[in-house]
């Protein structure tokens, strides 16, 4: 009987494993459009690609540093692919799954209020 039920604990474990590496490549999955879109991003199709620069004239555009838009941009968005990932990878490694999405969650909130309150203070907004 003992042997029976190491197997079963065993293979339990297994299941656990396998399903959260299964999570972990379904969230480093979902960051690939994230890493591309800041990889692509550039001067010349920042007019399409950040959000309300895109809608701003021409005479507001003047107005504004695109480089350094640009440049704080891209980081934001490698902020954004990696750090939430890194965070999610490490609570779930080390508590539950619920723990690990609301850690995710977490981290992208306080990275789009930083973001926001970065480019306020910079002068890019």
């Amino acid at each position: 009987m003992y042997g029976l039920q190491s197997q079963s604990t065993l293979s339990s474990k297994t299941s656990l494993n396998s399903l959260i590496l299964f999570e972990i490549l379904i969230v480093g999955f979902a960051n690939i459009p994230v890493l591309l879109v800041a990889k692509a991003l550039n001067t010349t199709n920042a007019k399409y690609l950040i959000a309300g620069y895109n809608t701003m004239s021409d005479l507001d555009r003047e107005k504004i540093d695109v480089k350094r838009l640009v440049s704080s941009t891209k980081t934001f968005l490698y902020l954004l692919a990696t750090v939430p990932f890194l965070a999610f990878v490490v609570l779930i490694t080390a508590s539950r799954l619920e723990i690990a999405v609301g850690g995710y969650c977490l981290v992208v909130i306080v990275l789009i209020c930083w973001f926001f309150v970065f480019t306020k203070r910079a002068g890019l907004r």
